[in-house]
């Protein structure tokens, strides 16, 4: 199947988007292991071990964002 320069430009500008946010959730999740900041989801405190996995599974993701980017 053959993706026209428009669809193959979306697709990258949509990756690097996702790539961007994925970044920022890795870093707020980030800071906030550093700082001990407190986090409570309707009425439920959420453990800060929590975080340390949302950091290593936003990163990932905007690690894999940028390499696709890299390599496209």
């Amino acid at each position: 199947i053959l993706i026209s320069k428009l669809e193959q430009s979306n697709e990258k500008t949509f990756i690097k988007i996702a790539g961007w946010f994925f970044g920022v959730v890795a870093l707020l999740h980030a800071l906030r292991l550093i700082f001990g900041w407190a986090a409570t989801i309707n009425g439920l405190i959420v453990p800060l071990w929590l975080s340390g996995v949302a950091v290593i599974i936003a990163g990932y993701l905007a690690y894999q964002a940028k390499k696709y980017c890299d390599v496209k």
